[in-house]
């Protein structure tokens, strides 16, 4: 009797044909991978973060686009994607959710530090909780970028008309991030944002 090898029988699944549910897997194939790697690390949120701002982009989401994509990671976390992709499809896919080169920042000034501020704050977040486990330096550099770019920010804000409340310096966030798809991942786009000058 004929037998095919284990390894020609246990294949990974072709990724969706839709966007939303191909970046939805691939966010739970690359959490499993950074898990595996260095629990708890900056780059593996920002893969997760960026594919869930993917998700949430091809689902059409536009108002409250940032809350929506949290709540996409968030079931991401909980979640098995069925059937498994291989991480190399998702790279083929998703080619800036694990880039680890700095991005591309926008040309205009006011979008670039719009941007800059968003994810400064967005990774404020997520470094805050890794120091909760012991390690500050991530923390602690993230936190030193913070009044530079809300500086630039409230220039930013003025040049393009944006209202001094919440909702609407949320929604030019949105907006931002949703843009910055085709920049980078927060990582990324960290990087470059600290390289521009003061």
């Amino acid at each position: 009797m004929f037998f095919l090898p284990i390894a020609m029988l246990v294949q990974d699944a072709p990724l969706p044909t839709d966007t939303g549910k191909a970046a939805r897997a691939c966010a739970k194939v690359f959490m499993t991978a950074a898990a595996d790697k260095d629990p708890g690390a900056l780059r593996g949120f920002a893969q997760q973060i960026y594919l869930a701002m993917a998700a949430t982009k091809a689902d059409g989401v536009t108002k409250d686009f940032l809350s929506s994509a949290v709540t996409v990671m968030t079931e991401v976390i909980g979640a098995e994607p069925d059937p498994v992709p291989s991480a190399a499809s998702c790279d083929a896919r998703f080619p800036l959710a694990r880039a680890t080169t700095p991005a591309r920042l926008p040309e205009n000034p006011a979008d670039r530090d719009i941007l800059c501020l968003g994810t400064v704050s967005m990774l404020a977040g997520a470094a805050n909780r890794i120091a909760e486990k012991g390690d500050d330096t991530l923390s602690k550099d993230v936190m030193s970028q913070m009044p530079r770019f809300v500086q630039r920010f409230e220039a930013a804000r003025k040049t393009k008309n944006i209202g001094d409340n919440k909702d609407a310096m949320t929604e030019a966030m949105s907006v931002s991030f949703r843009a910055s798809l085709d920049h980078g991942n927060l990582d990324t786009l960290y990087q470059s944002c600290k390289k521009l000058p003061d």
